[in-house]
């Protein structure tokens, strides 16, 4: 009888899991829109060279309790972005003006992945206020990288009411150490 009892109750459990439908963050609580995801030249030598996208997040618990959105920048050519690296967490939103970037630098400083630059969070069916800047600074946002042979930095603007990523200013040079006006 208890076999036939824990049947019933796994069935049951099991139809119930396949009627839940997957939530959309957008169509819960207040409403949040990403920027659109678009592309950088940024040696303007008619190759895109860098992706701003913006990836949803979700828990795995149904319906979702929380999640986000990312707004994230990869390079689209051969490149790195300079970071300090903590085991498995990179924070590369840390340059500030009168600092220096060199070729030389230990392996562990550049990150060859996409890297998080502002996000917004989800919980309890509400989007946070505004989004979030994963940087040490608080303001005036540099982030150092090397493009094939050349470093350079990009000034960002990271808009905390949209999200939006976008370069101010940027510098490449050939040479092997570059410091940030």
């Amino acid at each position: 009888m208890k076999i036939i009892a824990f049947f019933l109750c796994f069935c049951l459990l099991i139809s119930a899991c396949k009627n839940v439908p997957p939530v959309n963050l957008n169509e819960v609580g207040n409403e949040v829109e990403a920027p659109k995801d678009y592309t950088i030249d940024i040696d303007n030598n008619g190759q895109d060279d860098f992706e701003i996208n913006y990836k949803e997040l979700q828990t795995l618990d149904l319906p979702p309790s929380g999640g986000g959105i990312n707004g994230e920048m990869r390079f689209i050519n051969n490149g790195a972005f300079f970071c300090k690296i903590y085991g498995a967490y990179s924070e590369c939103l840390f340059l500030s003006k009168g600092d220096s970037i060199k070729t030389d630098l230990a392996t562990n400083n550049w990150n060859y992945y996409p890297v998080n630059l502002i996000s917004i969070g989800w919980r309890n069916g509400k989007w946070d206020k505004n989004w979030f800047v994963n940087a040490s600074v608080s303001s005036d946002y540099y982030l150092g990288f090397k493009l094939q042979d050349k470093l350079g930095y990009m000034k960002l603007d990271l808009n905390t009411e949209t999200g939006k990523i976008t370069v101010l200013d940027s510098k490449m040079t050939n040479d092997t150490f570059l410091i940030i006006p």
